[in-house]
């Protein structure tokens, strides 16, 4: 009992009470204190498979470099090529705009010289032919 009650004054022990019997557990700087005495280490010796795993994962991390680059520059190559695709698409629209601008004057210029034409022929009365029928110009 002596022993109990020193651990309980050095700190190494608390007794709590929750509605029952007394449970007894180590105090948070004890299990510190003993966590810190205690030390583990391990070692693999290596072996071939474990050196084809090191040289595995090291070509694997270059090659995801490498990928990476990779996606870079076709990302940059996209933009070039998107941006090279816009500038020949307005060339593009610019030329159909200019003849369908042409073809409009022309259709516009038809329909005036249709209209004139007409006009004209109108004004223009033609004599009677002696046997009841017209005579027409062409």
């Amino acid at each position: 009992m002596l022993t109990f009650v020193a651990l309980l004054l050095f700190g190494l022990v608390s007794a709590t009470s929750s509605y029952g019997p007394t449970s007894l557990r180590l105090s948070s700087p004890a299990i510190d204190q003993i966590a810190s005495v205690i030390g583990m280490s391990m070692a693999v010796l290596p072996t071939p498979e474990s050196e084809i795993a090191k040289a595995l994962a090291a070509k694997d991390s270059e090659l995801s470099a490498r990928e990476a680059a990779l996606v870079m520059h076709e990302d940059a190559l996209r933009s070039d090529i998107a941006a090279e695709l816009h500038r020949e698409n307005m060339r593009t629209l610019i030329l159909l705009s200019g003849a369908l601008l042409i073809l409009f004057v022309l259709v516009f210029m038809n329909y005036y010289f249709d209209v004139r034409r007409v006009t004209d022929t109108a004004s223009v009365r033609l004599p009677a032919h002696p046997h009841g029928e017209l005579l027409t110009r062409l």
